[in-house]
């Protein structure tokens, strides 16, 4: 599975990372995806690929309901045309509107390769070089920041601590915000650690690398971005301006505790400024990856230095990794009322794009299988929902209560999650409600929970569950959980009563 760039512990864990749109007149809806074209690339037809990737997405919601079935717009690339296309639900649920290719849907983190995409253009310029300290060119950083170059801050290797984990700047999420004023609810703080010691995804480097590429070019960041990468790129209807309410914009939706979908929480797009400050398309998406194949926008060498990986599998705004034998960039991105998926595989010249305006879907979910069934030309049976099973007093009796994640657990976790998510879910308490379950991390809001047919408590939302110790149905109170998500696992232990 290609995971997001920082794997979350509950749904809640991470703060949203951003996005943002544009202002333009309404492109023209674009030609219809022929139904069959080119083989895949794994042999088999695209008609047929098309056919199980429809089904896949189809099957979300199957058993939960329409707050959990995937809702945006799906797409497979091959050689830099869409061989499928299509989309699902509604874009606005109000006027009935369906997705285009064309719908500019807020792409939250994937804004990053196209920050990245920006610095290594103004060094091909001769402006700024990766490898500048970053006082260079703001002066006004703090003396602490002295050795954090500009490749630092691409790579998430500063130790610059993320502003998205604020939980007052994220209250005031709704109101306009400077760069400065972004940065200035960090700057005093330590950093998580010498530069260039290890990775830790920071939203913050992002602004910083926004703040830089205005500064160096005498411009804003979205004029820079639009001049010398964007258009360039042919990515036409992209953008930091948002417009949320003009007709090609998809409206971002959310998912209660009741499972009722409704709109999401508003956000101003001043936030997440260049760490996620875009609205795109899936026509500019897939033009994007037709301008990291060839040179429009960046020479081989900047292109080359672009996709090597620092640490772990990070390189310029980019995971790369292997997946399914292939070598394969990605990136994930969240923010209020959407999440959005790009992969490509840079062996065989297949991209998928997934662009979803539930910000409780995770896209990876169905762009990742998209992807593995266009690179292994494999059926992937559609996802399957696990009925919910009804709990009684007994149950809650056992179960509810205060559970402290393990020292073992926490050192663990740490050298792969940034420290202030880990500290944020040292604590966990499971309580009950109007005869529903209910998970909240120490320093999170609570997320529902559901008990599975062998005791398994799970959550509709995000895969994650909270294995109980004594398991099934064991009269005994509960000892220990151990939460499993994305690959990661964490044991919480019951506080002793105070």
């Amino acid at each position: 599975m290609i995971a997001p760039p920082m794997p979350r512990l509950a749904a809640v864990l991470i703060a949203p990372l951003l996005a943002s749109a544009c202002v333009s007149p309404p492109p023209p809806a674009p030609a219809p995806v022929p139904s069959a074209m080119s083989a895949s690339a794994a042999g088999v037809s695209a008609s047929e690929l098309g056919a199980w990737v429809d089904a896949y997405a189809l099957g979300f919601g199957k058993q939960w309901g329409e707050g959990y079935q995937f809702t945006g717009y799906l797409a497979i690339v091959e050689n830099g045309n869409i061989v499928f296309g299509k989309a699902y639900g509604k874009a606005n649920r109000e006027t009935g509107a369906v997705a285009t290719r064309a719908t500019r849907f807020r792409i939250a983190s994937l804004t990053k390769q196209l920050t990245a995409a920006a610095i290594l253009k103004l060094a091909e310029q001769g402006k700024l070089d990766p490898g500048d300290p970053i006082k260079k060119h703001l002066g006004e950083a703090p003396k602490r920041w002295d050795g954090i170059t500009i490749h630092h801050l691409l790579t998430h290797t500063s130790g610059i601590s993320t502003y998205t984990l604020d939980a007052e700047l994220m209250k005031d999420r709704d109101k306009p915000h400077t760069p400065a004023e972004v940065i200035a609810r960090v700057i005093d703080r330590p950093l998580d650690f010498d530069p260039g010691a290890k990775f830790s995804y920071s939203n913050t480097g992002y602004v910083l690398l926004g703040m830089i590429i205005a500064r160096v070019s005498g411009s804003s960041y979205e004029a820079y971005l639009q001049e010398n990468v964007l258009r360039p790129a042919g990515m036409l209807h992209t953008s930091t301006v948002d417009a949320p309410d003009a007709p090609d914009a998809a409206v971002g939706y959310t998912v209660d505790e009741d499972d009722t979908v409704r709109p999401a929480q508003p956000i101003d797009m001043s936030l997440p400024f260049a760490a996620g400050g875009l609205r795109s398309t899936v026509d500019d998406l897939a033009a994007w990856d037709r301008a990291l194949a060839g040179s429009s926008v960046l020479g081989e060498a900047s292109r080359q230095r672009m996709f090597t990986v620092e640490k772990g599998t990070y390189a310029y705004g980019v995971n790369r990794s292997r997946f399914e034998g292939h070598d394969v960039l990605s990136h994930s991105g969240n923010i209020d009322g959407f999440t959005a998926y790009l992969a490509r595989a840079l062996d065989r010249r297949v991209a998928v794009i997934a662009l979803s305006n539930n910000d409780r879907f995770d896209a990876n979910r169905v762009g990742g299988a998209a992807l593995r069934m266009a690179l292994t030309g494999k059926r992937l049976a559609p996802p399957g929902e696990p009925a919910a099973v009804p709990f009684d007093a007994a149950f809650t009796a056992r179960i509810t209560g205060e559970y402290r994640l393990t020292e073992a657990s926490r050192k663990a976790l740490e050298e792969k999650i940034p420290k202030e998510i880990v500290d944020s879910a040292i604590g966990m308490t499971i309580s009950v409600e109007r005869d529903r379950l209910f998970m909240k991390p120490s320093g999170q809001q609570r997320v529902r929970v559901f008990r599975g047919p062998d005791g398994v408590l799970f959550t509709k939302q995000d895969p994650l569950e909270l294995v109980p110790e004594p398991a099934g149905d064991s009269p005994a109170q509960v000892t220990a959980l151990t939460l499993k998500q994305g690959g990661f696992a964490g044991r919480y232990e019951r506080a002793p009563r105070p």
